[in-house]
C-alpha cells in the first residue's frame, strides 16, 4: 500500500505542488488512505476514530511526511543516518494484530520483520530498488516478540477478491511467477517450495481464503 502511495503521488506531483488539499482528497480513494484507517490510525491513536477533524489533520500530516521523504530521496539519496530497522528474536511469538493480542493463526517461518522504516522501503521499492544494501538497515535483537500481522487487519478491506488476495501473496511466496487463485498458487509452492507449504496454508486458513474464496471463517 505504501508503495503504491509513491507511485500515486509520482503520478500526482503536479497536483500535490499546486493544490495538496486536493491532492489529500484524491487520495483518500486509493488502498493508502484505507491502509491508514484500518491499520495506522488503529495502532498509534485510536481515538481518532471518533474525532473526524482530528482524523483528517492527522491523515494530511502522514501525506506531507511521505511526500517530504520522497522528494528528500530523489534530491539527496537514502540517507544512511536513518536505516530502516529490521526486529528478531531469541524468541519469536506468533503473529498478532495488537500488542498481547490473540494469535492470528499464522505459522510463519521468517525471523526478521520491519520495525521501523516501512516507508523508506516502500519508497526504495517504487523507485525500482531490488536489493537492500546493508548500508540501509540494522537490526534489532529481542528476547522475545510478536509479529504485526498487518494482512490479518487489512484483508477484509483492501484484498476482498481471490484474484487479488492470492496475487498479493505471489508477490512474497512465488515471485517473480504470479497466481490468482488458490489451487495454482499451492501447486506451485509445492512443486518448488514445498518447504513452504504449512506456513502458505497456515496463512491462506487464517485470512479466510482456505477455499478459494473471502469468508468470515
Amino acid at each position: 500500500m505504501r508503495r503504491d502511495f509513491f507511485l500515486f503521488y509520482a503520478a500526482h506531483r503536479d497536483l500535490y505542488n499546486s493544490d495538496p488539499n486536493a491532492f489529500v482528497e484524491c487520495s483518500k480513494e486509493t488502498n493508502y488512505y484505507t491502509w491508514y484507517l484500518e491499520s495506522e490510525a488503529v495502532r498509534t491513536n485510536q481515538s481518532l476514530r471518533d474525532n473526524l477533524a482530528a482524523l483528517d489533520a492527522d491523515y494530511s500530516r502522514r501525506i506531507q511526511r511521505a511526500v517530504a521523504l520522497y522528494e528528500s530521496v530523489q534530491k539527496e539519496g537514502f540517507q544512511t543516518r536513518f536505516p530502516i530497522t529490521l526486529k528478531t528474536a531469541k524468541r519469536l511469538l506468533p503473529p498478532t494484530t495488537r500488542p498481547g493480542g490473540p494469535a492470528t493463526g499464522k505459522q510463519v517461518g521468517a525471523k526478521y520483520f520491519l520495525a521501523d522504516g516501512c516507508h523508506r522501503l516502500a519508497l526504495l521499492m517504487a523507485l525500482g530498488q531490488e536489493a537492500l544494501p546493508a548500508a540501509y538497515f540494522r537490526v534489532k535483537y529481542f528476547q522475545q516478540f510478536s509479529p504485526f500481522d498487518s494482512t490479518k487487519l487489512l484483508v477484509r478491506r483492501l484484498l476482498t477478491e481471490p484474484s487479488e488476495y492470492f496475487r498479493f501473496l505471489s508477490s512474497y511466496y512465488t515471485a517473480p511467477e504470479v497466481f490468482t487463485n488458490r489451487d495454482d498458487f499451492l501447486k506451485h509452492i509445492q512443486t518448488s517450495k514445498p518447504e513452504l507449504l504449512a506456513e502458505a496454508l497456515s496463512v491462506i486458513r487464517a485470512d479466510g481464503f482456505d477455499d478459494g474464496r473471502a469468508s468470515d471463517g
